[in-house]
């Protein structure tokens, strides 16, 4: 597994949105994965397994994956399989369709050395070396938009920069940013592009960088330091102070109500992980849940 760096991939949406996220997430402890991040994780390995070693997702069954960092393990299983052949197959047919001639998997690439970049999933480029594939497997239920896409934007103006894979660029004329994700209808969206637009976004993610404004938003989700922001607090309060009276304040509160959600979910989540580190939170405390017991046989 690739070194994770301060700014990747998964966090580009927020620092362009709240560039100041960073310093406030310093020395905060990392949160452990979540279930659906370890499986993820886990078919992300098997397909670069089937492309390296030349196999099928079959072949695959009893790997057994290790989280970075942690004693997490998860086995691979043939319950698994008809998921991973989703995204092979289509990954397969995305390529054909491109015409990619040349790809790699998981290349790491930087923008900033030891500061952004990341591992791209796929990266690939046509037979006439005029088109760049860049795509990103998700294995949740929750589709992901994929239009001028701040994930895969970084890992372009990465991989363009980088010594490894700038040469790729060349001749390039047309980019296409894909979404893999075999859980959702239709399997792949993609969003074509141009150098251009890269121009653009670079000069947007390299000011982000310099700066260290709050601004919380929609891209507040996963923030670890969201459970201890000031002002994301202060924005949940002033949405609790709307009321429904009018319709200009049911409008406004409604057009938050997600981030409010959101919010109150990570407080609960890093209050469970912190009293469970020992650290007292007034007011709360872990309660193991009791079993229910029933009779098998009436």
């Amino acid at each position: 597994m690739a070194l994770h760096l301060p700014y990747g991939g998964s966090s580009a949406h927020r620092t362009i949105g709240c560039p100041g996220w960073l310093k406030k997430s310093e020395n905060l402890p990392p949160k452990p994965p979540g279930d659906a991040a370890v499986e993820g994780s886990l078919h992300h390995e098997v397909m670069e397994r089937c492309y390296r070693d030349e196999v099928t997702p079959e072949q695959c069954v009893g790997i057994v994956y290790k989280e970075p960092g942690t004693d997490i393990t998860r086995e691979y299983t043939e319950d698994d399989v008809d998921l991973t052949n989703i995204a092979y197959n289509a990954t397969n047919a995305l390529m054909d369709d491109l015409d990619i001639d040349e790809f790699d998997l998981e290349p790491f690439v930087e923008l900033v050395p030891g500061v952004a970049g990341g591992s791209i999933d796929l990266l690939g480029l046509s037979e006439d070396r005029t088109v760049l594939l860049i795509g990103d497997y998700k294995f949740g239920s929750v589709k992901v938009g994929v239009d001028e896409s701040p994930n895969l934007g970084l890992y372009g103006i990465a991989a363009r920069k980088d010594p490894k894979t700038a040469d790729l660029f060349k001749q390039v004329k047309k980019i296409v940013f894909a979404i893999i994700q075999p859980r959702v209808k239709g399997t792949i969206i993609t969003w074509e592009t141009d150098v251009k637009w890269l121009d653009t976004y670079q000069k947007q993610f390299e000011t982000a960088m310099t700066r260290d404004t709050i601004s919380p938003g929609s891209h507040c989700k996963y923030c670890p330091a969201e459970p201890y922001c000031e002002a994301k607090r202060t924005q949940v309060m002033a949405a609790n102070l709307l009321g429904a009276r009018e319709q200009d304040e049911l409008n406004a509160a409604a057009a938050i109500v997600n981030e409010v959600e959101a919010w109150c979910k990570s407080i609960k989540e890093e209050m469970y992980l912190q009293m469970c580190r020992g650290v007292p939170v007034a007011g709360w405390k872990v309660v193991e849940k009791r079993p229910s017991t029933k009779w098998t046989d009436e």
